[in-house]
């Protein structure tokens, strides 16, 4: 398991497509969806975590998220 936070993800910008992160809640995305695509993420609410290998113990070399990074974005 890895634990990845802002600092470690090297200061990304918001991609609605990218399935390791999703808005926070407060961020309000459906009314600014517009405007936040490629926003630089200002804070990393709950930090993404990602898993090797499957439950069978297998393929330890291919990652999956197991939970995505709930972002902030200045949506002002």
């Amino acid at each position: 398991m890895r634990c990845l936070t802002l600092h470690e993800m090297g200061h990304p910008t918001f991609d609605i497509d990218n399935q390791c992160l999703v808005p926070h809640t407060l961020v309000r995305y459906d009314e600014h969806d517009d405007k936040l695509q490629n926003t630089p993420i200002t804070v990393i609410v709950h930090p993404l975590l990602e898993v090797y290998g499957t439950d069978k113990a297998k393929d330890y070399d291919k990652w999956r998220v197991w939970s995505p990074a709930e972002v902030w974005l200045d949506s002002r």
